[in-house]
């Protein structure tokens, strides 16, 4: 009978122990600290030390919350119930949590909120409720919180902004309700947060803005990724330490007078992602702005003195816009500007002096625009450069005058543009940049680049880079392996000028002719019209000349009749050709000669 009595104790020691598998399992590092994480728990266990002031039980499967789950541990200071299953939170259920200042709730099943739901915690000052499924909040909701500080409802459903829901949280700091689907902002919906720094809005369906008064805490205000068309005058008038503020990602397409007035103290405004198509940040007096985002924008022209009202502007992005000019006068007064980048645009031609004044500027981005030329004085005044991007462009000559008035210059990049031909200074200097990349250009392994050859050695990275496009018995290989001997020229010869079609050629009609030269380095083309005018590739209009040589005459007239001389010519020498073309009915025989 005792045996039977001792086993039946053992058995029911056995079911206790297997009740409360999960429980002893939470991690309890001190009297005060437990952490019952990721064990699979369906309610909150009871069998803890309620002297505790830290709860984690994150990662469970917890449903529901109730008053009850929390009577035994009223010192409770934190309780972290992210990653459960929460979706229903009975009334009082924190009543007897006084002590706890702060609680997380995100990442549950919550649908909405009710103002019966956070009695009992006076003192909270953090309540994270982001990435649930709230769609509403009931009037009163935050009324039990009034020491909260931070208050998180990003990443939720919410459509509107219940008037009057935030009186109650006179302390409130952080308010952040980004990535709901909020369309409209009441009018006085922050007037008693007094003490409000950060306030998030991003991510919503915001389309105007005009009620940001009376904060006159708020130092970070986000408003990026929203649906904003237009703000109204005065919208930031009495916010007097912000000093964050980002409106990009919005439907922005002019900036009206007065939109920024009384941000003296701003520091970094973004405007990126809009479809703005001109600079009006000048006319503000934004005497403490650091860092401007303009870019991604519909931006076409930056005009004289600019920025000329940012004395302390470090950071100025103007990258991925439509500029096609800049005046010489667009960044003057800019005397702090560290990095500049003007990158994926349509440049096509830098004036010289443009940067005079930027003594600080360590950084310019220029890569991928339509930049051809680069003049003796274009990088006159900012001899601190360090980094330097024009890759992705059409420069043809590598720039070795311009580029020498750069004495600290310790990264370059030339990739992807049209320079054929390096000559022996140009090894010199590429050899004191700790980063030179010049891939992705047609070489012309040709006598040209004999100097240049003779002094590399194969040591330096950028050797690797010179893959020969011409002439084509050394294409795809590396000039580093050509022997010097071999890069020869030719002089250029005329193998035939003459018209590309029998057509018959009338007033009005066009003219087709081809001057085919050969020879290495590949001569450049030149035409002379009857009218004595040259007209090479680089010519627009009716005339035109493409690489290969063909020359096109659009809308034919009389006074383009008469002899047309082609000349190629390359560092090797020289030849002409001349055409005889009558404009008629039928077209004329032409003659062909050609000279020296």
């Amino acid at each position: 009978m005792a045996r039977k009595l001792q086993d039946m104790l053992i058995f029911l020691l056995i079911i206790l122990k297997e009740l409360h598998m999960p429980e002893a399992y939470c991690s309890c590092s001190s009297t005060s600290s437990c952490a019952c994480n990721n064990l699979g728990l369906t309610s909150i266990p009871q069998n803890l030390r309620t002297s505790i002031t830290y709860l984690s039980l994150t990662d469970n499967h917890i449903t529901s919350l109730s008053q009850s789950q929390f009577v035994r541990y009223r010192s409770l200071g934190t309780l972290d119930l992210a990653r459960n299953r929460i979706s229903r939170i009975d009334n009082r259920a924190f009543y007897y949590l006084t002590s706890l200042t702060s609680l997380n709730l995100q990442r549950n099943q919550l649908a909405n909120l009710r103002a019966d739901m956070l009695e009992g915690l006076s003192n909270l000052q953090t309540l994270e409720l982001n990435n649930n499924g709230i769609n509403s909040i009931g009037a009163g909701s935050f009324s039990p919180t009034p020491q909260l500080r931070t208050l998180n409802l990003h990443e939720n459903n919410l459509t509107s902004i219940p008037p009057g829901i935030f009186d109650d949280l006179i302390q409130l700091q952080t308010l952040d309700i980004h990535d709901n689907r909020i369309r409209i902002i009441p009018l006085n919906i922050f007037t008693n947060l007094q003490q409000i720094i950060n306030l998030h809005l991003h991510g919503n369906e915001i389309s105007t803005i005009s009620t940001f008064v009376d904060l006159p805490q708020l130092t970070q205000l986000y408003l990026y990724s929203n649906k904003i068309t237009n703000i109204e005058p005065g919208t930031f008038t009495n916010l007097p330490r912000l000093s964050v503020l980002r409106l990009d990602h919005n439907k922005l397409h002019t900036i009206s007078p007065g939109s920024f007035s009384g941000l003296a103290n701003l520091q970094q405004l973004q405007l990126q992602n809009n479809h703005l198509t001109s600079i009006t940040i000048g006319q503000y007096q934004f005497l403490e702005l650091i860092h401007l985002y303009l870019n991604a924008n519909n931006i076409t022209h930056i005009p004289d003195h600019a920025f000329s009202n940012l004395p302390k502007l470090s950071t100025l992005h103007l990258q991925t816009n439509r500029i096609s000019s800049v005046s010489m006068t667009a960044f003057r007064g800019l005397a702090f500007l560290n990095t500049l980048y003007l990158y994926d645009n349509h440049i096509e031609e830098i004036q010289e002096y443009l940067f005079v004044g930027l003594s600080n500027l360590r950084d310019l981005r220029l890569q991928n625009n339509a930049i051809s030329h680069i003049s003796l004085n274009t990088f006159t005044g900012i001899s601190s450069l360090s980094h330097l991007y024009l890759s992705d462009n059409r420069i043809k000559t590598f720039p070795i005058p311009a580029l020498t008035k750069i004495s600290s210059i310790s990264a370059l990049y030339f990739q992807n543009n049209r320079i054929q031909v390096l000559p022996l200074s140009a090894y010199t200097m590429l050899v004191s940049i700790s980063t030179v990349n010049i891939d992705q250009n047609p070489w012309h392994c040709d006598c040209r680049m004999v100097p240049f050859r003779q002094k590399m050695t194969g040591s330096q990275t950028f050797e690797n880079q010179i893959t020969c496009e011409k002439p084509s018995n050394f294409l795809g290989q590396k000039l580093k392996d050509v022997n010097p001997t071999d890069l020869t020229c030719e002089g250029p010869n005329i193998m035939r000028f003459e018209r590309g079609d029998d057509k018959k050629l009338a007033q009005g009609g066009t003219l087709h002719l081809v001057c085919e030269a050969s020879g290495i380095p590949t001569p450049d083309i030149t035409v002379i019209l009857p009218s004595g005018q040259n007209a090479t590739v680089e010519s627009g209009g009716r005339m035109t000349v493409d690489m290969n040589g063909t020359i096109t005459v659009t809308d034919v007239t009389v006074a383009d009749a008469g002899v047309y001389t082609c000349i190629a010519a390359s560092a090797a020498g020289s030849k002409f050709a001349v055409l005889s073309v009558t404009i008629a009915q039928e077209p004329s025989a032409p003659t062909f000669s050609q000279g020296e």
